[in-house]
């Protein structure tokens, strides 16, 4: 049966070869002769086949197509496109030729006689398979390529994203803080707009924040009202109302600190009738060292109270100038070998970068004038030899003479021989100072600020807080980044300033 379909293939292709048009018409019909004799179950196989191969030639002209307009640059080239043309080709003439026998129309690409014989050799496959693979491997690459660029544009939009929300916090936030202080400075209250102008002018950097809605010379008015407020009338202190008992050698010792209720703790001088009772709780020690925490409605603070005034010292750096820079307070402790202390004096600071090395004011040490000229007069806070605390207005000269053995300026003064100087106003900002009770205890005081908690205390806070303890004379110290007091190797108040401990030109200590 085989040889009887190679010969009707014989017959059909030398029927094409011959020349004339009468010949063909009767090879036609010996051709058709030996088709009737053909096995009907050969003729109906082949002309299954023919209609597979017709499908499956459509199917690949499909695919062609949309590789070729997907991967041009697989199908772009001559050589390749004729190698998958020849492929595709010879089973097409094939298929044509079985059409043409079984009646079945042929869709697709026509071939020319030569192309339907052509057979492709292993090495041809093995090149159509290469590309095929090579179509596979590109195709996974820009996949991939597409992939990285998609996570590449959420990362930036997620980043633009952020940053617009940054930004509008930034902006809702300031947008907030102009309006509290518009209401601060423009509301009804003068009280509030002179606490809120005094408040950032004590400061170093914050003091632009006053003139934002208001005049030069309605901050100046204010300005000027606290500077008469604060001035000092030139009375001095008056060491006959300081009784200082006798040391008891037995208290000196190691501290053997406990705790006590803070009632035990009021001093004498305390009125129920003019102030409030003290509140927090008292640490007491056997070296005649109190330490107590303090809590007021607008502020948090400590007090150390010094039992022996002879115990205090003045921290100095170990020289003043312009190309000079002050200690640290632990630094001053380490370098005295004292156990304690607080700020002093105040010092040039232009915008909050001073250095401590030019204090504002003089400074006394052991009885010599180390800053300050002698004729000039100073807001003098100082410790005479007999550890009485001076307080006031005065020359250098006038110190010196006063046996004043420890001393630096600042202010202003708040109590001058058991008498408040009256209102010192001030904003409300952290604070420090230093009074002493009739018996010579010294009360050295830090008071929180610029915070949630506590907001800060003004100079008559301050007043108020020292009557309470008993104070007789008493004086701010410098305050605001500066503020700051150490006991034992511990920071016992909480600085406001954002760099940590800030170079002094003076402080006074504990031995």
């Amino acid at each position: 049966m085989k040889n009887e379909y190679n010969q009707y293939t014989d017959n059909n292709i030398s029927g094409e070869e011959s020349e004339g048009q009468t010949k063909n018409s009767s090879e036609d019909k010996s051709n058709s002769e030996i088709n009737s004799e053909i096995n009907p179950e050969i003729n109906s196989a082949i002309c299954s086949s023919s209609s597979e191969n017709s499908s499956d030639l459509q199917n690949i002209n499909a695919e062609t197509e949309i590789l070729k307009s997907d991967k041009p640059e697989i199908f772009g080239t001559p050589e390749q496109s004729e190698i998958y043309d020849s492929s595709e080709q010879s089973e097409i003439c094939s298929s044509s030729e079985q059409g043409k026998a079984c009646g079945v129309p042929v869709q697709g690409k026509s071939c020319s006689f030569s192309e339907q014989g052509k057979i492709h050799s292993p090495s041809e496959q093995s090149e159509i398979h290469a590309t095929s693979n090579q179509n596979d491997a590109h195709g996974n690459s820009e996949k991939s390529r597409h992939k990285q660029q998609n996570k590449k544009l959420k990362a930036r939009t997620v980043i633009a994203r952020s940053l617009c929300v940054i930004l509008a916090i930034i902006i809702l936030t300031v947008l907030s803080l102009l309006s509290i202080i518009f209401v601060l400075e423009r509301g009804p209250s003068p009280t509030a707009r002179r606490l809120f102008v005094l408040s950032v002018k004590e400061t170093s950097a914050a003091g632009f924040l006053a003139d934002i809605f208001l005049s030069d010379s309605e901050v100046d008015e204010i300005l000027n009202a606290q500077k008469k407020a604060a001035s000092d009338s030139g009375e001095h202190t008056d060491t006959s109302l300081i009784n200082i008992p006798e040391k008891n050698e037995a208290s000196s010792g190691e501290d053997t600190a406990s705790v006590t209720d803070d009632t035990q703790a009021v001093p004498e001088t305390y009125n129920p009738a003019d102030t409030e009772n003290p509140e927090g709780n008292t640490v007491s020690s056997d070296d005649g060292i109190e330490i107590i925490e303090i809590k007021k409605n607008t502020y948090n603070g400590v007090i150390i109270k010094v039992s022996d005034p002879t115990r205090i010292t003045l921290g100095i750096p170990d020289e003043y100038g312009e190309n000079a820079a002050g200690l640290s307070l632990s630094q001053m402790i380490a370098k005295f070998g004292a156990v304690g202390g607080i700020n002093g004096g105040g010092f040039y600071d232009p915008n909050g970068s001073g250095t401590g090395g030019i204090p504002d004011g003089l400074v006394i040490s052991e009885g010599k004038l180390l800053w300050g000229e002698s004729g000039s007069t100073y807001n003098v806070i100082g410790f005479d030899e007999n550890g009485i605390l001076h307080v006031g207005s005065m020359t250098a000269q006038a110190a010196l003479d006063s046996n004043i053995k420890y001393a630096c300026s600042f202010g202003p003064t708040l109590i001058v021989n058991g008498t408040p100087r009256g209102s010192r106003g001030g904003g409300m900002n952290p604070r420090t100072a230093i009074g002493q009770c009739a018996d010579g205890t010294v009360l050295m005081a830090a008071i929180n600020g610029r915070s949630l908690v506590s907001l800060g205390a003004t100079y008559d806070d301050v007043t108020q807080l020292m009557l309470e303890y008993g104070a007789v004379n008493a004086a701010n110290l410098d305050g605001g980044s500066s503020s700051l007091m150490i006991y034992s190797g511990e920071i016992l108040n909480q600085p406001a300033s954002m760099i940590g401990e800030r170079d002094l030109p003076t402080a006074f200590l504990i031995k």
